[in-house]
């Protein structure tokens, strides 16, 4: 074999391998890019949350609600999944962690409780990084029954009107009695009537908020 043919022999198996290895690159940022998490987002800078978190399904909750008797909230301690937990406020106001056993938190805000988790744990551990988060709302609620679009149940988070809450409900039916709506209270006692024609029309001056307890009913 000649000089001049082993020197093309080697300039095609040169360019043959950049070739292959041009595409085997151009492969491997088409998987990277693929691959779920490998994009940059502004959540990359935060921690994870520990195996067994559960997302906060109320977004809405305020900072300054305070945590009632049945309100559902989820306890993470960072890098203690163990001490992780969902709870579910008793009847005394109190939840119970592992460690931390019996805590106050009715009454208090989810930063406040918090702040009391905190100072329990840190008997066992070097600075806890606790984060509460408000679930479901059961301790603070309205209802709304009858000619609505969605009649149950509603979170009461700080100052709700009737007509708000005729509104998060997704409005009346046509059927709907719109001068014949009554508010009841806890005891389903009749305490006061609501005009929907003349609130939307703004000739109600001073709308009642709705309390704790308090029920709709669109005839």
């Amino acid at each position: 074999m000649s000089w001049k043919t082993n020197c093309s022999t080697l300039l095609l198996l040169l360019l043959t391998f950049s070739a292959r290895s041009k595409v085997g690159t151009a492969q491997a940022q088409s998987e990277t890019a693929e691959q779920p998490g490998t994009a940059i987002s502004s959540a990359a800078s935060s921690p994870s949350l520990p195996a067994g978190s559960v997302k906060r399904t109320d977004t809405r909750v305020r900072g300054d609600y305070e945590l009632g008797v049945g309100d559902l909230i989820h306890v993470s301690v960072w890098h203690e999944q163990e001490l992780t937990q969902t709870a579910v406020v008793r009847p005394d106001g109190k939840i119970s962690l592992p460690l931390a056993g019996e805590i106050l938190v009715a009454g208090k805000t989810a930063v406040e409780a918090q702040s009391l988790v905190s100072n329990k744990l840190l008997y066992f551990i070097t600075d806890p990084q606790v984060t509460i988060s408000v679930l479901e709302i059961h301790s603070r609620q309205v209802f709304i029954t009858g000619q609505v679009q969605r009649p149950g149940a509603y979170p009461l988070m700080g100052s709700v009107s009737v007509l708000q809450l005729i509104a998060s409900a997704g409005g009346l039916t046509p059927y709907a009695h719109r001068k014949g709506i009554v508010i009841l209270d806890a005891k389903n006692q009749a305490i006061a009537k609501f005009d929907y024609t003349n609130a939307i029309k703004g000739k109600v001056k001073v709308e009642r908020p709705l309390q704790p307890g308090n029920t709709v009913v669109v005839p």
